[in-house]
């Protein structure tokens, strides 16, 4: 659970991917005011951006994003 993000904040993770192909993502996400945008990059490169986030009118009310994005691994 992450909450009171500022503009330029980041997180970061490690996932592995062992083959390429679509992958989907779901995101938890509320927004009481439906302002910003959520991206995710992999290896410095956008490959989801999420903007505006949905608007649910609380910070505990939350929806599912859920969007599918191309994965290309090097060999």
């Amino acid at each position: 659970n992450v909450g009171w993000m500022k503009q330029g904040e980041w997180m970061t993770y490690t996932i592995t991917f062992r083959k390429a192909g679509w992958y989907q993502t779901r995101l938890r996400m509320s927004s009481l005011e439906g302002v910003g945008s959520m991206a995710l990059l992999l290896d410095d490169t956008r490959i989801i951006t999420v903007a505006p986030p949905p608007l649910t009118g609380d910070w505990q009310t939350f929806v599912n994003v859920e969007p599918r994005t191309r994965v290309w691994i090097s060999e």
